[in-house]
């Protein structure tokens, strides 16, 4: 590690709340623990402080490290266009072949504009005479853009709403643990929205630095 990646590790830090909540969990690496499950908190309230008094009566001040989980609630919204405008994959344009061969690539051809097709890729393991060789076959396909408009009825749009709504509870809420889930739906200027109100349990902890020109230690040792 280099000096500034030391200075990191080895900085003093306070752990605060980072949106307010019900306390439901509590695990504590390094630090003063300052809050207690089923307290409530605030946004910007002391959660664990970097002073810590240890068994000698001793206060050093420590690089705090925590995980506080806690109850609180989130929001999320989707916009379904119900007149829509796809791209659809169409007559088949050309191929390129690229070689894999330990980490080096080298193209058998030229590449196409990729904005002007429809791009598939598959990778294909290479073997001579029964032998794995250290070299993958990269096959680009190009196909032609076939643009069509569709009209999506109420159902449908509602389906792919929700479908929209589920996508980004996974891409954007995977390490929350949902523990209710409300939705108000409607439909604006041919979209259908759908709104959605979660209770989630979530980790609240947010480092924040201190300065100090007390000398200190930082250690795991809590005992």
């Amino acid at each position: 590690l280099d000096r500034d990646a030391v200075f990191e590790l080895l900085k003093a830090n306070n752990i605060i709340a980072r949106k307010y909540g019900v306390i439901r969990k509590i695990n504590v690496f390094d630090g003063q623990k300052m809050v207690k499950v089923g307290d409530a908190v605030m946004k910007g309230d002391l959660l664990v402080s970097a002073v810590y008094e240890d068994r000698h009566n001793k206060l050093t001040l420590k690089h705090s490290r925590a995980e506080i989980w806690a109850e609180t609630d989130y929001a999320a919204i989707v916009y379904f266009p119900l007149n829509q405008t796809i791209r659809e994959k169409g007559e088949p344009m050309g191929k390129l072949l690229t070689l894999n061969v330990l980490g080096r690539q080298f193209s058998l051809g030229r590449p196409l504009a990729a904005d002007d097709f429809i791009v598939e890729k598959e990778e294909k393991e290479v073997s001579f005479l029964g032998f794995r060789l250290p070299i993958n076959a990269i096959i680009t396909h190009y196909y032609n853009v076939k643009v069509k408009d569709i009209t999506y009825n109420f159902e449908q749009g509602r389906s792919g709403a929700f479908a929209l709504l589920e996508d980004k509870e996974n891409r954007e809420m995977n390490e929350l643990e949902i523990l209710s889930r409300t939705t108000e739906e409607k439909v604006s200027e041919d979209t259908y929205i759908i709104s959605a109100n979660y209770i989630v349990l979530m980790d609240i902890a947010e480092e924040q630095d201190i300065l100090s020109d007390i000398p200190w230690k930082n250690t795991d040792d809590m005992s």
